[in-house]
């Protein structure tokens, strides 16, 4: 079974009622238990833009990603982009 973390945004209010913290969650969740995949930990990050990767939880996330010792295969998110709006920033994640 492998590990992975799982990231949740929003940006603003509006956004709560398609795509609310609650909803990503839940959508992680179900995508773990039907992919076997054994959800580490969720960072979430409220009425914060993807603009860039200046987001605390982001931030945990990468720093903990960073360590060899968490042992964790992967991200899983609701969709590309509550993770990130730039493919620029994408890349240099991937990286």
């Amino acid at each position: 079974m492998k590990n992975v973390v799982g990231y949740v945004r929003i940006s603003s209010a509006s956004q709560i009622d398609n795509t609310s913290i609650e909803v990503q969650i839940e959508k992680i969740e179900m995508y773990c238990s039907l992919h076997n995949l054994n959800l580490v930990k969720i960072y979430k990050d409220e009425g914060i833009s993807a603009k860039n990767t200046d987001r605390p939880n982001y931030q945990d996330m990468m720093e903990f990603l960073s360590n060899k010792e968490s042992n964790v295969d992967g991200i899983v998110v609701y969709k590309n982009d509550r993770l990130h709006r730039s493919l620029y920033d994408l890349l240099g994640m991937i990286k």
